[in-house]
């Protein structure tokens, strides 16, 4: 019976090549779940209502393990066509004077694309957040996750204030560029008063 034998070499590059399949596997990993430093930020221009600087001072960071409930809100796209079909709407003279879209066409024309929203459910989950709700008009995302999660990915700081019961940002969050334009707001990195953030297009 014949002994197999494997030569120093066959066997050094058996173990290169297994070196860099599992190399490869970790930067593919890596690059589904790239953090929010290594990508370009812009600064969040709408981010809810504006804050009071009659506001209780700030006195220390927010403890990092307190989970938050978070809501993306999408903006809608193609806004002066959007605009114009309002205002046709209401114009008298027009063809389209109340001519009201049916149920979920207005998403259709104008709301965020499907891609634009997935894009945004992976990167939150690239982050660490647990997404909870999926809506069919594509116009918001809720998501939970913790202040340390919350301040490494909006690049922010988010800060107990001196009243014992409130916390806030101390900056504007940061979303990634490719996100500029589409998402409209984050509500959820302080417990102020909350409202939606609209954008300027009616729907009817």
């Amino acid at each position: 019976m014949k002994r197999s034998y494997l030569s120093p070499i066959r066997i050094s590059l058996a173990i290169m090549f297994s070196i860099f399949v599992v190399a490869s596997a970790l930067c593919v990993r890596a690059t589904r779940a790239l953090p929010a430093e290594n990508e370009p930020m812009v600064p969040l221009s709408r981010i809810g209502p504006p804050q009071s600087p009659e506001l209780p001072a700030t006195t220390s960071p927010a403890r990092p393990d307190m989970v938050l409930r978070l809501r993306i809100y999408l903006d809608i796209r193609n806004k002066e066509a959007a605009r114009k079909l309002t205002e046709d709407q209401q114009d008298v003279s027009s063809p389209s004077y109340r001519k009201w879209l049916k149920t979920g066409q207005f998403d259709e024309m104008f709301g965020p694309l499907q891609t634009s929203y997935d894009a945004i459910a992976a990167w939150l989950t690239s982050q660490g957040f647990t997404v909870n709700a999926i809506r069919r008009d594509r116009r918001d995302i809720e998501f939970t996750g913790t202040v340390a999660q919350a301040d490494g990915a909006f690049q922010v700081q988010i800060m107990n204030m001196s009243d014992g019961q409130h916390y806030r940002t101390t900056s504007v969050p940061m979303i990634p560029e490719r996100f500029q334009g589409v998402i409209l707001g984050v509500i959820g990195l302080d417990n102020l008063l909350i409202t939606s953030p609209q954008s300027s297009i009616s729907t009817h």
